[in-house]
């Protein structure tokens, strides 16, 4: 399908929602088409770049129960709004440097193997120079909607001590709303804002007897905040989950009772921790004797802290009319309805979305992502029909559900084939000349298909030495251990 038969409005002017990491990515590729676009302009609602790696010490409010409502900023002693993030001030990354980079933008800086926040922070604001003069900051979208010309009216309001942080409307000058008329709209707000929390039997009843001893992994701040005497529940194995139980047992050691409820494995995260206890899925809470039972029958007593470490939901609040509509991007949170090639809205057109996939390196692929949509957007890459689009998804949705979670999770080597088909795209439109736009190399497959194993190492090598490794092959000379070899395969997912 051309452009003119899929988008009723020559794509000229754009409006990205967000520049933090994948925001940035985004925003960076469209650029390299800026001769061919009259407008390219970003909102970010924080006052500085670096998206969820900038850390603030502020709590959230725990939400028991499915919620997609949206996240309030916090007013600081030094009136900035701030916004919790997921990011805790000692996290590291969970994949390698070189899966955590972009493709025009390489490390060059020493920082360790598994960068901390705080190195990937600068880093991501040091890229993010290159877009400075396209990003109006300290500015939230509070509305997007499509026009009966099937342009998108796009409302922005000043994060402000006059709009307390964007929540509310202001009349004062130079404090109003704004409002943009535009052919595409991006959205690239990520989707670790609002935390998921099971509905367990008792839970309720729990937090309203115990307050404070339930938090989600996201408000999780240090292991400072707990003691030897602790008793902890953590539930679920992520990513996350493992960065925390690493953290604790780090600064308490056997010192602290550290249990770990899993459903089912992960094949992300799965990091063996001496002095973890693994008990199975939760059965109940139960808060008049302070126990917790799991389904295998196994009862625990005197657990004092609960955290969720059980994944995020996706929100768009901006999106009210499309989310109530009886095509709605978002339903319950778990996933976004309509997209194709999980970026592209086939319902919406001139909608796209930044980043969906659950993937092992988020940075290329924004750039990548980005390429491919601005090709969409000039007409250089043809679309299929919609009703082939729609069969796509439909296909999936037999696959892994209607609503499921994970339909955005493109587990290895789902996410290099679906890398590498993006990019076969980019190459055979009318224009294949994009920076940094380059297959996967067997380097790179490889480094992604043995991440959690060299993890495992770097905590061994860490634990047992102290020392901090930088690069993968001073690990490995420290303490050999052999990669299993990874050859990308077919380019179609």
């Amino acid at each position: 399908m051309t452009r003119s038969a899929f988008f009723p409005n020559e794509i000229k002017d754009v409006i990205i929602i967000g520049a933090g990491p994948c925001g940035a990515g985004f925003t960076k590729s469209l650029l390299q088409d800026r001769s061919k676009y009259r407008s390219i302009r970003v909102f970010e609602r924080r006052s500085v770049a670096g998206g969820l790696w900038n850390y603030d010490d502020v709590d959230e409010p725990l939400t028991l129960g499915p919620s997609t409502h949206a996240i309030n900023p916090k007013n600081s002693n030094t009136g900035k709004y701030l916004w919790p993030t997921a990011a805790h001030k000692d996290l590291d990354t969970n994949i390698p440097y070189e899966l955590m980079q972009y493709n025009t933008f390489k490390w060059t800086e020493k920082r360790r193997l598994f960068p901390t926040r705080s190195e990937v922070l600068k880093y991501f604001q040091t890229y993010s120079e290159a877009i400075e003069d396209y990003v109006e900051y300290n500015t939230s979208v509070v509305s997007v909607k499509q026009l009966d010309d099937l342009k998108w009216e796009v409302v922005v309001r000043p994060v402000s001590t006059e709009t307390e942080g964007s929540l509310k409307q202001s009349f004062e000058s130079g404090f109003e709303d704004r409002v943009f008329i535009a052919d595409a709209v991006v959205i690239a707000t990520g989707h670790y804002d609002i935390p998921r929390i099971p509905d367990f039997k008792g839970l309720k009843s729990w937090h309203q007897k115990y307050p404070g001893s339930i938090i989600h992994s996201k408000s999780f701040k240090s292991p400072e905040d707990y003691s030897a005497k602790d008793k902890i529940l953590i539930i679920g194995n992520s990513a996350s989950a493992v960065d925390i139980i690493v953290h604790l047992k780090s600064k308490w050691n056997t010192e602290i009772d550290i249990y770990n409820s899993i459903r089912s494995k992960n094949n992300d995260s799965s990091i063996t921790i001496p002095g973890l206890t693994a008990v199975s899925e939760i059965s109940q809470f139960n808060a008049s004797e302070q126990s917790v039972e799991f389904k295998d029958g196994k009862r625990i007593t005197g657990i004092n802290k609960i955290i969720f470490a059980t994944g995020f939901l996706r929100t768009f609040p901006f999106l009210e009319d499309i989310n109530s509509s009886n095509k709605p991007l978002l339903k319950s949170g778990n996933r976004i309805h309509g997209l194709w090639r999980h970026i592209l809205s086939y319902e919406y057109p001139g909608l796209a979305v930044a980043g969906v996939p659950k993937y092992g390196g988020p940075m290329a692929l924004a750039e990548v992502q980005g390429a491919w949509l601005s090709r969409v957007f000039l007409g250089e890459i043809d679309l299929p029909s919609i009703n082939l689009m729609n069969k796509w998804e439909k296909d999936r949705e037999g696959k892994l559900g209607h609503d499921a979670p994970n339909f955005h999770f493109l587990l290895h080597p789902e996410d290099v084939s679906y890398y590498n088909m993006l990019v076969r795209e980019v190459k055979e439109s009318s224009n294949p000349s994009a920076e940094g736009i380059e297959y996967l190399s067997q380097y790179y497959s490889t480094v992604r298909a043995n991440f959690k194993l060299i993890k495992k190492k770097y905590y061994d090598m860490i634990s047992a030495t102290g020392s901090m490794v930088y690069e993968l092959e001073e690990l490995q000379s420290k303490a050999p251990f052999k990669l299993s070899t990874f050859t990308p395969g077919p380019l179609d997912v």
